[in-house]
């Protein structure tokens, strides 16, 4: 028969496997003895897994302690049981929730034998719950950034639920209330807050009934957006401006118009004022205009004035540099010759004194470019003391006959090669040491010549012209660097000159680096002194200038070069400087004989005089250029005494390749060769204006 205490426990035993909770029974130091298995499901274990571990090993480490705590309680027989919400680690490493429920099993003389643990996965309501707060806490979060952005809007503003109530409104919208802000609690009803506003401020109802108008506000709520300007009783004038939002609420904006609307009258009264102001206008619109065409003329005037200037500069540039050209020339043909010393030591200060003269000839034609600051340094490597001695050299037979006593002196180590435009520093030096002169009846003019190292590979030279001349007076010192302007208004009579050297001296040390002054006492003397920065050249580059140098040795292959050029003077010396380089040349007069030269013969080069009878540089070119024949890419340079900007470019653009001003010297006309000697794919197709030999 069998005994239904078996049933039972079969029972039991069911109840316990099946249950739809964790059961586990555990031992006193932790290890789990008996296990269901909806334990070893929440737990992620095989059930003989699960019995080889203890729950401390299973527990979350922050939640071990109070389980411990609680635990301890029990087994001392202070609770009978104990609940608490705990985390457990899974297998897999995830955490789970539970709510555990542990009772106590004891033996039969009432001894703790183990505990029993029910286990409830509580995770799914852990995270709803979680969720719940964080939205909680961004619905706060939420409320309270509106709250501080309405806070910070400068107008007015209140916010309507979809029901049309009062949700949120800012200190402005209670600024406006004033002593009423009272009414302005949420919920109130729009419909309610507009009567007592319309009573409160007193609103102009435009006729209409206090229902009428609050129906007709309410119609513009449900037609929105909406826009209504509102004048309160105490003059104040307010925007309200109305929109719904995509969840339906309502905003409103109250901006005071108050102060636009005091300006508008202003505006309007100004309006007035302007329309009276535009009659008087009116009436010297004529008297303009008859100013205006004075202004005109004049202008068109003062533009011919202009052109006549550049046209008067074109024509002595052209003039002066004509026979300039000769004697450069002729000097560079003698340099190559062979001289003694004595006569290289003649010719050669009489190149320098030339480009000397050259010089000063290029700043006068090149006043319009220091007029418009378009001056550019030329940088070369040069001799200092050689370029002050020169200097000094063109200038010392004018002092001897004045019975002057003329020195220079160079402190200790002056350098000998430095690199910068030896060009504008002669003429600097040329103008000083030429006043010095000019002013000095008796006694001496003096020229010292320093220098001073400065940081990196840069050199200050610093150079006085001291004389016991005439002096300065006081009243004259302040116009002294001003251009057409002189000491003595009487000097020009007595001593020449223009008023514009000082002026451009001082330009020109600028724009070197340097500045320009003077110390002077009336009938004792002055003391003028001026610092230019010129760099050191490097090892690899520097050359001594004064060394004798000769093109002879640099000639490449042979060159058959047509000459073009009117003057038979400056055609002859192209021809013998051509022939000193080892080219051949033959001769043109004008333009016609060029086109025909080139159609019937064969040249590497053809150096052509823009200026010419007949047929000028321009013109040729562009018949040559229009031949039928391989002869129309012969390359063309112009050969020109136009030293004035702009010419340079349209020889350029008429299809001349290349550019070689008046005065042309042996080196120049070397180097210009040589360009164009290279094979026809290694040449220029032609010369940029600002790379033009100069």
């Amino acid at each position: 028969m069998p005994n239904r205490f078996d049933g039972a426990e079969e029972v039991m035993r069911a109840s316990f496997e099946l249950a739809a909770v964790g059961i586990a029974h555990v031992a006193l130091d932790g290890r789990f003895l008996r296990v269901n298995r909806k334990l070893c499901e929440m737990l992620g274990l095989e059930r003989d897994e699960l019995l080889q571990r203890t729950f401390h090993e299973l527990t979350y480490p922050d939640d071990l302690a109070p389980d411990l705590s609680r635990l301890s309680r029990l087994l001392a027989g202070e609770v009978s049981t104990f609940n608490m919400e705990k985390r457990y680690i899974r297998n897999d490493g995830k955490l789970i929730w539970a709510d555990l429920s542990v009772s106590l099993a004891r033996d039969e003389i009432g001894r703790p034998a183990y505990c029993i643990s029910v286990v409830v996965d509580i995770t799914a309501r852990k995270l709803t719950q979680e969720a719940l707060r964080e939205s909680e806490a961004r619905a706060h979060l939420a409320d309270k950034r509106l709250a501080e952005a309405f806070a910070t809007i400068g107008d007015a503003i209140a916010l309507w639920d979809g029901n049309l109530r009062l949700v949120l409104c800012n200190d402005h919208m209670r600024q406006i209330w004033r002593d009423r802000a009272d009414v302005l609690v949420p919920g109130i009803r729009m419909e309610d807050l507009l009567r007592a506003a319309i009573l409160h401020f007193g609103v102009d109802l435009r006729g209409s009934t206090l229902e009428e108008a609050i129906r007709q506000r309410m119609a513009m709520v449900g037609n929105l957006p909406a826009d209504l300007e509102v004048q309160l009783a105490d003059g104040r004038w307010y925007l309200v401006r109305e929109r719904r939002l995509a969840d339906g609420f309502v905003i409103t904006l109250y901006i005071n118009l108050t102060e636009m609307k005091r300006k508008e009258a202003q505006l309007l009264e100004a309006e007035r004022d302007l329309r009276r102001k535009v009659d008087d206008l009116k009436s010297a619109q004529s008297r303009l205009e008859t100013m205006t065409a004075d202004l005109i003329v004049a202008r068109d005037a003062a533009e011919a004035a202009n052109r006549a200037k550049s046209a008067f500069l074109a024509a002595m540039s052209h003039e002066i540099r004509t026979p300039m050209s000769g004697i450069i020339g002729f000097t560079d043909l003698l340099l190559e010759t062979s001289l003694n010393q004595q006569q290289y030591r003649y010719i050669k200060a009489t190149k320098g004194s030339a480009n000397a003269l050259l010089t000063i000839i290029d700043d006068i034609l090149d006043f319009s470019k220091l007029d418009a600051r378009r001056v550019t340094l030329k940088r070369v490597d040069f001799d200092p003391q050689e370029a002050i001695d020169s200097t000094v050299s063109l200038l010392s037979p004018t002092a001897h006959a004045k019975g002057l006593k003329f020195e220079t002196r160079f402190d200790r180590n002056f350098p000998r090669l430095l690199n910068g435009d030896a060009g504008r520093l002669r003429q600097v030096l040329l103008n000083l040491v030429g006043n010095a002169i000019k002013f000095t009846e008796r006694g001496y003019v003096r020229v010292a010549a320093s220098h001073r190292r400065l940081g990196g590979d840069q050199v200050e030279l610093r150079i006085e012209i001291i004389d016991s001349g005439i002096g300065i007076p006081a009243d004259a010192r302040a116009r002294l660097f001003t251009r057409f302007s002189q000491a003595d208004d009487t000097a020009s009579r007595t001593y020449g000159g223009t008023g514009l050297g000082l002026a451009i001296c001082k330009e020109l040390c600028e724009l070197m680096g340097g500045t320009i002054g003077y110390e002077s006492e009336e009938g004792k003397g002055s003391r003028f002194w001026f610092v230019v920065v010129c760099d050191v050249p490097s090892a690899k580059t520097s050359r001594q200038p004064d060394e004798p140098e000769t093109m002879k040795e640099k000639v490449g292959r042979r060159l058959d070069v047509l000459v073009v050029e009117d003057e038979e003077l400056i055609r002859s010396m192209i021809a013998d400087m051509l022939a000193d380089l080892g080219h051949h040349a033959e001769l043109a007069r004008d333009g016609q004989e060029a086109v025909a030269a080139v159609q019937a013969g064969r040249y590497d080069v053809v150096l052509m005089d823009a200026q010419m009878p007949k047929m000028d540089g321009v013109a040729a070119t562009k018949a040559i250029r229009a031949l039928d024949s391989p002869a129309n890419v012969v390359p063309i340079v112009a050969l020109t005494a136009h030293a004035i900007e702009g010419y340079r470019e349209a020889y350029i653009a008429a299809g001349m390749n290349d550019y070689l001003s008046k005065p042309v010297t042996l080196r120049a006309l070397d180097t210009l060769l040589a360009r164009w000697s290279a094979p026809p794919s290694a040449r220029p197709s032609s010369l940029a204006p600002d790379e033009s030999p100069r």
